[in-house]
């Protein structure tokens, strides 16, 4: 097993997406405050979609979406991680997170994005990530802040304008 497949911060265990977690990517792909910042409700065929993509993703590179748990109760509370992405019409890596909406404002997202980007620029030795975020996702806008991305442009994506972040290792 990499050591990318599971890593740990104060509050938070995360570990590798895999076919058993189907279930609860689609129950996060039901609930719609979630979905309101992430492109909307996706069916059952979507979320399978979304699964595929993101297992393969793994295999081809090494990393990709961890499964989030809180590591006081063992209770997924959401999914984040590292994925090669077309954002703005440019090859990234992005950093992606979503938290059920019982998990917000609690600081886990915040946690969780400080551990990845530690993870891209050191074990992975990427010089920059992106991020994007719908434009009324103000807290999520925050956490970007609060971990180094900078506010670099308004980019399309899944067909809505969204605000791309980005942080290099000239931030840290």
């Amino acid at each position: 097993m990499s050591s990318l497949e599971s890593f740990s911060t104060g509050r938070l265990l995360a570990e590798r997406l895999q076919q058993k977690h189907t279930e609860f990517i689609y129950q996060m792909h039901q609930e719609q405050r979630v979905m309101d910042y992430l492109g909307g409700i996706r069916s059952r065929e979507q979320t399978q979609d979304y699964m595929e993509q993101n297992l393969s993703h793994w295999d081809r590179f090494g990393y990709g979406i961890w499964v989030l748990r809180e590591n006081s109760t063992g209770d997924l509370i959401g999914r984040g991680g590292l994925r090669n992405a077309v954002l703005g019409g440019r090859d990234e890596v992005e950093v992606a997170y979503g938290l059920l909406p019982e998990f917000w404002n609690r600081g886990f997202a915040t946690e969780f994005a400080e551990a990845v980007v530690r993870i891209g620029l050191s074990d992975l030795g990427l010089s920059d990530m992106a991020c994007v975020t719908h434009p009324d996702n103000f807290a999520s806008q925050r956490v970007l802040g609060k971990t180094g991305f900078v506010f670099e442009r308004e980019v399309i994506y899944k067909r809505e304008p969204y605000l791309l972040f980005r942080h290099d290792n000239r931030q840290i």
